[in-house]
């Protein structure tokens, strides 16, 4: 059987996006061609297409995580995402930003360093955390914002 040539691409591209997600939810839609929301546990992965509505337009606190696959202190704190993610389920959003697939959001916030964590609240950025930190930290600047 022979695919069709923009089936066999769309194929292609879900193998390699299925292969380098693994275990996080894929949602790439094909019609655009724009990598869409991804889901891990109680993390949002987002695009530079969806920043504005997992993000700006959440209703909820949301913590962002601008980091990449390669950087060693943005791993060491991702299990600390994870399990902050589950702990204030309901309360804050966590999102992680791949500055290396949406280049324009980092740009945007001038991320110039990563791991880069910032807390928006109503749409507007209300704390910046500038490399790696404690978990306890991370508590702290939460609680901060959660009893502002």
């Amino acid at each position: 059987m022979d695919w069709k040539p923009e089936l066999r691409t769309s194929a292609m591209v879900a193998l390699a996006f299925s292969t380098m997600f693994r275990d996080k939810t894929l949602k790439y839609n094909f019609r655009t061609k724009s990598m869409m929301t991804l889901q891990k546990g109680n993390l949002t992965y987002t695009s530079d297409a969806n920043f504005e509505n997992d993000v700006l337009k959440s209703e909820l606190p949301v913590f962002v995580d601008f980091y990449a696959d390669w950087c060693g202190p943005c791993r060491i704190i991702e299990p600390i995402m994870e399990q902050l993610s589950q702990e204030y389920h309901g309360k804050v959003r966590f999102v992680k930003v791949d500055v290396d697939s949406t280049p324009q959001t980092a740009a945007n916030y001038s991320v110039m360093s990563i791991p880069t964590l910032i807390v928006f609240r109503g749409g507007k950025e209300v704390k910046r955390i500038v490399g790696a930190a404690s978990r306890d930290h991370y508590v702290r600047e939460i609680q901060r914002v959660l009893q502002s």
